[in-house]
């Protein structure tokens, strides 16, 4: 089972109770933090899982959601119908935009546990909002743009590579590195050398562009491979070509992703639980 982690050792697991935190101050300075993705060799859903088989872990994705509670009150399309009941409000606070359809209400004020008092049809941010009508269990669900993910730098695993949009789920894989030198496409080229073949194991799933490869050994920095694997076909690939993890089967191995939260200037500084980072993959027997 894969599971998100504080710490590169594999240990504070990442849960509401020990979630992950970051802070900013009032001129809106981004801040990132780092978590590590970690297989426990478990089976997702079995219960005390004490002999399980070698898995394998692909189309694995990193998604930011945000938390979500249903109207139970109406609202009119007017800017001065502002108190707003959901069945919840847990983890909400001020500072928080929730979206409900195609309008943006900013929290302004925690009334009780359920009802709070918003500004309607929220743009002072630049966001886009468009003011309706909203329906009994009409959906609000937290705003996730201010939390982008990266993977690390195929050139200095301490540093992010390029932040995907706020938002936006980490598909393309996971500890990149880079091809050292051009490989063919013939049958009879299936050892490549990476830049870093450490963070690859017997069993992983690599790409690079859009070939996927099964790494079969790993020496030093040199990877055998089953070239054109799972459907994709074989291509040729160009030195410094990204080699992405795509399949985990390593066992108690951290793989490392950033986190960077970007709010805007003016958020009251305030412990908010707004916004959750899951993990969805495939899981399979090797």
């Amino acid at each position: 089972m894969l599971n998100l982690f504080h710490n590169e050792d594999g240990t504070g697991q990442v849960t509401e109770q020990n979630p992950l935190q970051t802070k900013h101050t009032n001129s809106g300075e981004a801040q990132t933090i780092s978590a590590y993705i970690v297989n426990d060799g478990k089976r997702y859903g079995v219960d005390n899982d004490s002999n399980p088989p070698a898995l394998i872990y692909s189309n694995i994705s990193v998604r930011i959601e945000g938390v979500s509670y249903t109207l139970e009150e109406s609202l009119t399309a007017s800017t001065s119908d502002v108190t707003v009941k959901f069945t919840g409000v847990d983890g909400w606070n001020i500072g928080t935009i929730v979206k409900l359809g195609t309008e943006r209400l900013r929290i302004e004020e925690l009334l009780s546990a359920q009802t709070v008092r918003v500004t309607r049809n929220y743009t002072a941010d630049g966001g886009s909002s468009s003011i309706s009508n909203h329906n009994i269990g009409e959906t609000g669900i937290s705003e996730t743009t201010t939390i982008s993910l990266a993977t690390p730098s195929p050139t200095d695993y301490s540093q992010p590579s390029t932040f995907l949009n706020g938002g936006e789920s980490l598909t393309t894989g996971f500890d990149p590195t880079s091809l050292v030198a051009t490989i063919n496409n013939l049958e009879t080229t299936n050892v490549i050398r990476s830049t870093d073949a450490s963070k690859y194991a017997i069993g992983s799933l690599i790409k690079i562009d859009n070939e996927i490869m099964k790494v079969t050994n790993v020496s030093g920095n040199e990877l055998t491979v089953l070239r054109g694997y799972n459907g994709s076909q074989r291509a040729s690939h160009q030195a410094n070509a990204i080699i992405y993890l795509v399949g985990i089967v390593d066992v108690g191995i951290a793989h490392k992703v950033f986190i960077k939260n970007d709010p805007p200037a003016g958020l009251v500084t305030s412990k908010r639980r707004d916004i959750k980072i899951t993990i969805v993959a495939d899981e399979e027997e090797l």
